[in-house]
């Protein structure tokens, strides 16, 4: 059924989603460090939210590793208050400032996935879906985010017995081919049709999904 959910949700929005995760910098390094630094902006808040954040790093020339890592942390908490829990969010911003700096993202790049992904889960503020994110839009690891959209519609869908991250991200890649283009393309369908329909409180009658989806709700919104 996962392989079917894709494919319908291709279908539908393959237009719209074509870049799931929009890119201001244009130094490579500093695209890989833009990225991380959106990973933990959108912790715990919307894409909005962490967008006016990453545009704040940029007017003030510090979507960069270094810059980050000698600016003051009062200063930046200043910077990315858009983001919403700003001050754990300077603290983490940080710490995976501090980590990079001691593994260089060409060093990094080159660690096995699951090996890279044990290092990233140690440091503070970085859990399950923040280290897949970073390795998956960063570093281009196949290695399939779970967060909560992909949970609702898994639920909703009834895709596994057990909703637990690790369980849930092993079902996405035993059923779809190993690739981190396609797991990047699934996760933003997943996003925009969640977004549209799938949402706390979905618009069923109009879902896409209806067809092989388990889960009904009586009140659509309008």
């Amino acid at each position: 059924m996962i392989s079917q959910i894709y494919d319908i949700l291709f279908e539908k929005y393959n237009n719209i989603v074509t870049s799931w995760w929009p890119i201001i910098s244009k130094n490579p390094n500093d695209k890989i460090f833009e990225i991380i630094a959106g990973v933990i902006l959108t912790q715990n808040t919307n894409w909005n939210n962490a967008k006016k954040a990453i545009e704040n790093l940029k007017d003030n020339n510090l979507l960069n590793i270094e810059k980050i890592n000698n600016i003051e942390i009062n200063k930046l908490e200043l910077i990315i208050r858009p983001a919403g829990f700003y001050r754990a969010k300077a603290i983490y911003l940080k710490n995976i400032t501090d980590f990079f700096i001691f593994n260089p993202f060409e060093k990094f790049n080159k660690i096995k996935t699951n090996d890279a992904r044990k290092l990233l889960l140690k440091t503070k503020g970085i859990g399950f879906e923040s280290a897949d994110s970073i390795l998956l839009y960063a570093f281009g690891k196949p290695i399939f985010v779970i967060d909560a959209y992909t949970k609702r519609i898994s639920e909703r869908l009834n895709l596994a017995n057990n909703y637990e991250y690790n369980n849930l991200q092993k079902i996405f890649e035993e059923n779809i081919k190993r690739d981190a283009k396609i797991y990047k393309q699934y996760h933003g369908l997943i996003v925009e049709h969640c977004k549209k329909y799938c949402r706390k409180k979905p618009i069923c009658s109009r879902c896409i999904l209806k067809e092989i989806c388990f889960f009904s709700y009586s009140a659509d919104i309008k």
